[in-house]
């Protein structure tokens, strides 16, 4: 009777409350894998999202390279350019000043020569001319 029948809901409350744990640590373990699944998901669409996003950066960063690179080879061959005629200009002034200098140099030479050519006949005549003198006396 009345034993019996407390031992049965005993019985039964016991299984009820293990089904009910069990079905607990199901749903918690389910909700667990469900979000652990979503989260990848998400992981997995931002990690494309960043790739897609890094690419476009580096396809930016090329062109803009490219760009800057003919900006500047641009500028510097117009820079070369002024270079190069400031150095052909500076050379040419140098190769006259140095050629005028050479010349300046040769006439220089050229009277003192003449001076000194002078010089040595006056002093020729005169030498000639004592030694006629003395000679003659």
């Amino acid at each position: 009777g009345y034993v019996a029948r407390r031992m049965f809901e005993l019985r039964y409350e016991q299984m009820w409350s293990r089904e009910m744990a069990a079905a607990r640590i199901q749903r918690v373990a389910r909700g667990y894998v469900a979000r652990m699944r979503v989260l990848r998901t998400r992981r997995r669409i931002a990690r494309l999202e960043y790739d897609r996003a890094h690419m476009r950066y580096v396809a930016a960063q090329r062109i803009q390279s490219w760009a800057r690179g003919v900006q500047v080879r641009h500028i510097l061959g117009t820079r070369k350019v002024q270079v190069a005629r400031a150095v052909y200009s500076i050379q040419k002034a140098w190769r006259g000043f140095s050629l005028r200098r050479g010349l300046w140099q040769k006439v220089l030479n050229a009277r003192a020569t003449t001076i000194q050519a002078t010089a040595r006949a006056f002093l020729v005549r005169r030498r000639l001319r004592r030694v006629v003198l003395s000679a003659i006396l």
